[in-house]
């Protein structure tokens, strides 16, 4: 099941087309209120609908509410505490939750309404408690996609990881810091599991080498591409 996931991912992040959210995982205490962004490129939004749907462990998803630059609506179950908005540039839509509550804990997407494409999802812990963290694993990879030869993705796991805010940073042999797109953590009893991905060249990846570094609050780990393991995407 891991796999699939990771391979739907790539699939997404080839696509031209993208929905980034932001923050990929948050934590938030009983009470608070989350915000989450989610910022529309590829396309003209224009006079479109953004949509937030929320997903619990193992449940349905839930739809949240639409809006467009200039409307919104809201399920009967969020319109109390939920607000839509846009940024300044009106390219980044935004949902707030107040007074959050354990039950709010669940993985939150934007979608588009005219296009099948979604957001990532930002995953959202609600809880009072607090256990030692537990740092994540690393294991580095190579994709090569036949659809873009020229190109492969370097992906990089962190698994079983406690709590779940952590980050990702990718660097090439010199120090220079490379784009990346990451995707929220999923998990189940408190542990943890989260991929960051960076496409780089066919002809750089064969002369040069690669670090991925993930800060988590377990401690600072750092995986070399001379660990990479080498895999195919049809």
């Amino acid at each position: 099941v891991l796999w699939l996931l990771l391979l739907l991912m790539l699939n997404k992040f080839w696509s031209q087309i993208r929905l980034e959210q932001s923050p990929f995982s948050v934590v938030k205490k009983p009470g608070e209120t989350v915000m989450i962004s989610c910022a529309v490129n590829g396309f003209d939004i224009d006079g479109e609908y953004v949509h937030w749907t929320r997903q619990k462990s193992g449940k349905a998803l839930e739809w949240i509410g639409r809006h467009s630059r200039s409307s919104e609506e809201y399920s009967s179950s969020f319109a109390s505490r939920s607000d839509l908005s846009y940024d300044e540039s009106g390219i980044t839509a935004r949902l707030s939750i107040r007074s959050l509550t354990e039950g709010d804990a669940a993985t939150y997407f934007c979608h588009c309404d005219a296009l099948d494409y979604w957001g990532s999802g930002t995953r959202l812990t609600v809880t009072s408690g607090r256990m030692a963290p537990v740092p994540p694993a690393l294991v580095p990879m190579v994709w090569f996609n036949s659809a873009s030869r020229d190109k492969v993705t370097l992906s990089c796991l962190a698994l079983d990881f406690y709590p779940e805010s952590l980050s990702f940073e990718w660097s090439d042999a010199s120090g220079a810091q490379l784009d990346s797109v990451r995707y929220p953590a999923v998990g189940t009893n408190n542990r943890f599991t989260e991929v960051s991905l960076v496409q780089v060249s066919r002809p750089e990846a064969n002369l040069k080498s690669y670090q991925c570094s993930v800060t988590h609050p377990g401690g600072t780990k750092t995986v070399n591409s001379c660990s990479i393991v080498y895999w195919s995407v049809k």
